[in-house]
């Protein structure tokens, strides 16, 4: 899942400088948002520069107008991504757009008619469901799968990779989420994790079956239940690192990447729905 600002981010820029000729405006929006954000959102804006043959430093983003962000919804849809993805796209522009203002680099009328632009209509429930849950499947599959060749600490990583994954993706938590979770914020009884997201607002969510067993299993055969982050890095040859020290964001992404990558090897290329494995987990 992409993570993008919301419309409340409105409220919460600031002018980056009076010079107006120094001001990026997609780099100015990015001072703007989390760290963890910043290289997701990057990555988006990116992108759409593309679809101008342009880079995103390169990009004139204070020409756009209401035709532009209606040309990036239709190429958008055109690639099938999902509603809240194209959503979140355009989230990015109007992100840009209203730094822009903020910093008096266009006009409010020109926000406005920006902001005025409707996203994509969707069911929030996945058409490929299906498709999604049995892609994951292969990935754990692919992840437990620890050949007799393995460089030594194999079979330690692939307890907590798998772990993981299925933590993000069964509980739909963001990576920036799952690398937060402290022991005591999981009981165990009773199979409750409590997540702190954007904002600091808290949530309560439940593990399945499934997803406790792999993260009882990681506890038991690997971590053990010192405090500390649930989740935390592996030193070479899957030596347990200090479970005071948080995982980074990239460091997770990262494991993504390298496991989708070995399936990939090992079995099919992912197809378009079954890549977005990375996005959703952002």
């Amino acid at each position: 899942m992409l993570v993008v600002q919301n419309e409340h981010v409105q409220n919460n820029i600031t002018v980056i400088n009076s010079n107006h000729s120094d001001i990026e405006p997609s780099g100015a929006y990015l001072m703007t948002l989390g760290v963890n954000s910043r290289r997701t959102v990057a990555s988006v804006l990116s992108t759409i520069a593309k679809m101008y043959n342009k880079t995103r430093h390169t990009m004139n983003w204070l020409s756009i107008g209401y035709n532009d962000i209606s040309f990036i919804k239709e190429s958008l849809v055109k690639k099938n991504l999902e509603a809240r993805t194209v959503n979140a796209y355009l989230c990015a522009v109007k992100g840009v757009l209203r730094t822009a203002w903020a910093n008096d680099l266009i006009s409010k009328d020109q926000l406005d008619r920006i902001l005025s632009f409707k996203g994509v209509k969707g069911s929030s429930v996945r058409k490929d469901s299906r498709i999604e849950h049995d892609y994951i499947a292969s990935l754990i599959s692919s992840i437990d799968t620890v050949h007799p060749w393995s460089e030594r600490g194999a079979k330690t990583k692939s307890i907590r990779d798998a772990a993981m994954v299925v933590t993000m993706a069964y509980l739909g938590l963001r990576r920036s989420e799952v690398v937060s979770i402290t022991m005591d914020k999981y009981d165990r009884e009773s199979g409750v994790i409590m997540i702190t997201g954007k904002g600091n607002r808290q949530r309560r969510v439940f593990l399945t079956g499934g997803v406790a067993r792999r993260v009882n299993l990681w506890i038991d055969e690997i971590r053990t239940d010192a405090p500390g982050y649930l989740f935390c890095p592996l030193k070479r040859y899957g030596k347990l690192s200090n479970p005071d020290t948080q995982m980074t964001s990239q460091a997770v992404y990262d494991m993504l990447n390298a496991r989708i990558e070995d399936l990939w090897i090992n079995k099919n290329k992912p197809t378009q729905t079954q890549a977005l494995f990375c996005n959703y987990s952002a």
